[in-house]
């Protein structure tokens, strides 16, 4: 037969320690008082310990409050909730004459029948499960919840399919009965779950039409409202969330049993798997259903608040809302419950009457063989309760004096890292993330608020509300990083069951700031800013040494992260890697930052690994903006499942290479002029696109950009002001203070461009391509102007795999009451041709020319839009998987449009496999220069030895008086062509 076994998940996981083993493998005779020892294993109870009708080993069970689930011999799991009795014969035979209980059936297995209430024969087919409660006259009135089940009474029986109702016994044989669904519907109409459900669905609905309904008495959306709604309380909702406290508010409590039930299912689920992978009984959609309900009107009391927090962080780290959430059970729902805590190496709350009607029942009863009965006395005895005077030394509270305690040697601290600067994050805010490698378990948690006293680290809260904290520790280790990331080991205190914690072992932590604005795509390394030296569990041996680099693999919609780290103890030598490494990172990052995994380690290597598999598991997150920082908790473990004490756990935490290291480059100083156009294409998580209303630092030497500012709002003036930094300005040029070009490249960027809020490096083959000009006025209202490429930059792929290549291209404006742009643009890079323009290229700009907007904020700027403009070439660039396209942002600029820059990108293969570039076009005549080239400043114009009137030596001036262009000149601009060339030419 399969004795009980306790499973309580603070057990399960954290109790690892040899002196706690015994513990672990003996709770199950005191879990329950009174529960058999056979047919069945205890998966979980949250029920009060009420004294047992007969010896352990048999008879009726009593349950006054809360929910114990049995595991069956043949796999059946009945979740029975109190006040309820049951018994298990020694064939495993299970009675339930009073309660109710859920039951469900695994799948390959012949289940045995149930007895419910006064006879009912309850026999589920595998697969199947079912629910239900016997009533005071011993009938049973229950659910087919899947599957189906035979339902036999008073010499006959009845098949019934999932979502069926029944009723038998009571002297009479199973019969149907209507029910609105495959849960217990207790109001008459719909289920609480379901008008929660109803009402968030009818919440989106209300929020788009508020001003157009008036809730009255008769209900919103088909939810009752028994009371009547103040007017103008619904219209005030300006939120979802708002809306459902306030319609959750009209449609009454969830039955504290059927929550109670929810609640214990889920929380065993999590204690079999770790996870929500187990469960099956809620959608997603219901368990959050479920937590709203709880959130309006509490927990149930059989819960305790032991359970209730263990159940909110699971869901809460699934990402479920859990906020606002509150229990009303005791502190600790039963023995197992506080026993967990104490082998947990957890401080006992003082002064909690339950904890002492805990501990009168548990020394009332006969210890078990195995359980260090003395120590625990101890140890209650040192929490102010009373206990027994025959059990450890003691007299009655009276607490055992404490010997005096050994002197703590100062311990050496882990070597300071270079680059951070030791500030920490702080506990301002509820969002931040932990991961932790303790004596008892290590794992993750985030929305939680970090609790510092006196500058140390002394715990963190959940949003719950649940503490944990370690104020009987010390901070032997800390350090921090530009508020976005720190570390702590703490030391001293108790472990499980009393032993004293020294200088060489700890618990570790390293916690940050919430993940914001994730890079879009790209390769990024981490470098090692700090750690906590990696202790032993037994103190045994001394603290010893880390060093490694992580590395993020961002794609448009997955994440993978890669360690290569080495952990030096004592003697031995662990070289830990990921598959993949930190070239091909393989552990997934899940979107908001968390990831956990392992690497496999050479088995029974070093003092960690002595039996089984060897690993270096882990759990940890990315912080900050653009995933600037990065943590994690590792334990270095065997396959030792009764002796934890040899496991080695440590912290890291990690930067960006090349973040925050070192004074940023002073800000480029040139001319700045105001209210410029922008349009650029890069790599490095930037893409393409076009800004107006900028500030742009100009070159006095090329003229061209070496920085701006968007100064759209506050917003963006913060966000995007990136500048040269220590880059070089390659293809450098500018045409006075009209329109300036170039690439930056071939070193960091300064400035901030919003989540590189440090630079951003780019290679000699790379580049920040950027153009900028003053806005064009006084355009011209009719005819096609032809213009000449000036200047462009040397296109270049986002990777840097190939050298930049060349670039040649014509460009032509129909001027009118929507001017049209043509275009023809030829690039060749890496050893092969590519091309793309609109239909009719630049000698017919009329033939689906792209539009140049006329008024508004982007007046004088166009682009591709959403056009296809197919690209020409079979190269690499075009070598990916479906058309290859190109794409353009463009603005005009100067005096009568005489000039127009365009930034373009274009391929098919991913994010950083694109080409880009910019290029300048002006009217002809104008050539690269560093001063002015207005078609108002004469000197730029050359004559030779010509006097005013000749007509030689003005070829250059047919190009703007041919084709109507000397319509687009400035009528100050005509009458100087007039009065210089005299009367020798005709304007018309």
């Amino acid at each position: 037969m399969t004795q009980i076994q306790q499973r309580n998940t603070s057990l399960l996981t954290d109790v690892k320690l040899a002196s706690a083993s015994a513990l672990a493998t003996t709770l199950f005779a005191i879990f329950v008082p009174g529960s058999p020892l056979w047919a069945a294993e205890m998966v979980f109870t949250s029920a009060g310990n009420d004294t047992a009708s007969s010896e352990n080993g048999g008879g009726e069970q009593q349950i006054a409050s809360g929910v114990v689930q049995l595991k069956l011999d043949d796999g059946t799991t009945v979740s029975i909730m109190g006040p309820a009795r049951y018994s298990l014969s020694a064939d495993g035979q299970l009675s339930v004459p009073s309660g109710s209980f859920t039951a469900s059936a695994p799948t390959g297995t012949s289940p045995k029948p149930i007895i419910a209430g006064n006879g009912s024969q309850i026999i589920l087919k595998p697969g199947s499960s079912a629910n239900g409660k016997i009533a005071a006259d011993g009938s049973f009135s229950g659910f087919a919840l899947t599957g189906s089940m035979q339902v036999a009474s008073n010499g006959s029986s009845r098949s019934f399919q999932a979502g069926k109702a029944f009723k038998s016994g009571n002297g009479s044989g199973p019969s149907a009965t209507v029910t609105a669904g495959v849960q217990p519907n207790r109001s008459g109409g719909r289920t609480a779950l379901q008008q929660i459900q109803q009402a968030q669905r009818n919440a989106t609905q209300f929020l788009a039409n508020a001003s157009q309904t008036t809730p009255t008495a008769l209900g919103f959306a088909g939810v009752s409202q028994p009371q009547t709604f103040v007017p103008g309380t619904l219209q005030g909702a300006t939120t979802a969330a708002q809306f459902q406290a306030l319609v959750q508010a009209q449609t009454g409590q969830l039955d504290p049993a059927l929550a109670l039930q929810f609640i214990t299912e889920i929380l065993a689920a999590l204690q079999t798997t770790g996870g929500l992978g187990a469960y099956t009984g809620l959608s997603p959609a219901q368990i959050q259903a479920l937590l709203f309900n709880l959130q309006t009107f509490g927990a149930p009391a059989g819960i305790s608040q032991f359970q209730l927090e263990q159940f909110l962080r699971a869901l809460g780290n699934a990402g479920f809302t859990i906020t606002g959430i509150t229990g009303q059970g005791a502190s600790f729902g039963s023995i197992a419950d506080l026993l967990a805590l104490i082998a947990a190496g957890g401080t006992i709350p003082p002064g909690d009457p339950t904890v002492q009607a805990l501990v009168d029942l548990l020394f009332a009863n006969a210890f078990p063989p195995g359980l260090d009965i003395d120590e625990i006395a101890r140890l209650f005895r040192l929490a102010g309760y009373s206990v027994p005077p025959q059990f450890g030394g003691g007299t009655g509270g009276t607490p055992t004096p404490s010997p005096t305690p050994t002197p703590t040697p100062t311990p050496t601290p882990p070597p300071v890292l270079a680059g951070s600067d030791g500030v920490r994050p702080d506990g301002s805010s509820d969002d931040s993330i932990i991961a932790f490698a303790k004596i008892t378990k290590n794992g993750l948690d985030q929305d939680v608020t970090l609790i510092f006293e006196n500058d140390e680290f002394v715990g963190y809260r959940m949003r719950s509300g649940f503490e944990f904290k370690f104020d009987d520790r010390d901070e032997a280790e800390k350090g921090g990083d530009q508020g976005m990331i720190g570390w702590s080991r703490l030391v001293g205190g108790t472990k499980a069951l009393g032993a004293p914690r020294g200088q060489n072992s700890g618990d570790h932590f390293v916690y940050g700031a919430p993940l914001i604005n994730r890079p879009a795509t790209g390769l990024v390394t981490y470098d090692l800013i700090g750690y906590t030296s990696p202790t032993i569990r037994d103190d045994s041996v001394a603290p010893g040494s880390f060093d490694g680099s992580l590395a993020v693999s961002f794609g448009a919609t997955d994440i993978f992260m890669g360690l290569d780290a080495t952990v030096l103890f004592s003697s031995d030598v662990y070289n830990i890697q990921t598959v993949g490494g930190l070239a091909a990172p393989s552990i997934r990052v899940s979107p908001d930052g968390r990831f956990g995994g392992a690497a496999d380690l050479p088995d029974g290597v070093g003092i960690a690994c002595n039996q089984g598999d060897c690993g270096f598991v882990f759990n940890g997150f990315l912080a900050g903006d653009a995933a600037s920082h990065a943590g994690l908790a590792y334990t270095i473990r065997d396959d030792r499942a009764n002796d934890v004490s040899k496991w080695i756990d440590g912290s890291a935490a990690f930067r960006k290479a090349g973040d925050g290291g070192g004074a940023p480059p002073p800000p480029p100083s040139g001319t700045v002029r105001a209210n410029q156009f922008v349009a650029y294409a890069a790599g490095s998580s930037i893409g393409i696109d076009a800004r107006e209303i900028v500030d742009v630092t100009y070159s006095d030497t090329s003229g061209a950009p070496i920085g701006y500012v968007w100064k759209l709002n506050e917003f963006t003036a913060e966000n995007e002001r990136p500048t040269i930094g220590t880059a070089k300005a390659k293809e450098a040029g500018s045409v006075g203070a009209i329109i300036g070009w170039t690439r930056w490249a071939d070193g960091k960027t300064g400035g901030r461009f919003y989540g590189e809020e440090n630079g951003m490096d780019f290679g000699p083959n790379q580049g920040f391509h950027l153009i900028s000009g003053t806005p064009a006025t006084n355009l011209p209202t009719t005819g096609t102007v032809t213009y000449e490429l000036v200047g462009s930059t040397n296109p270049t792929i986002r990777d840097g795999s190939l050298a930049p290549g060349s670039f040649t291209g014509n460009l032509a404006i129909a001027f009118g009451a929507t001017p049209l742009v043509g275009l023809d643009f030829n690039i060749d890079i890496g050893g092969n041709s590519y091309g793309f323009g609109t239909a009719g290229g630049a000698a017919d700009p009329g033939n689906g020319g792209r539009p140049v907007e006329t008024s508004g904020e982007y007046a004088n700027t166009f682009g591709s839009g959403q056009e296809t403009f197919l690209v020409s070439g079979s190269g690499p660039i075009c070598g990916g998987n479906g058309d290859c396209t190109a794409i353009f942002r463009g603005f005009l600029a100067g005096d009568a449009a005489s000039h127009v820059g365009i930034s373009y990108t274009f391929g098919n293969g991913s994010f950083d496999q694109r080409v880009d570039g910019v290029a300048a076009f002006g009217v002809p005549g104008f050539s690269p220069t560093a001063t002015s080239n207005s078609l108002d400043d004469w000197s730029s114009w050359t004559a030779g030895t010509h006097s005013p009137g000749s007509t030689s030596g003005f070829g250059q001036l047919s190009h703007i008086l041919s084709d109507n262009r000397f319509e687009m000149l400035t009528a100050e601009s005509r009458a100087n062509f007039r009065e210089i060339l005299g009367t020798s030419f005709s304007f018309k």
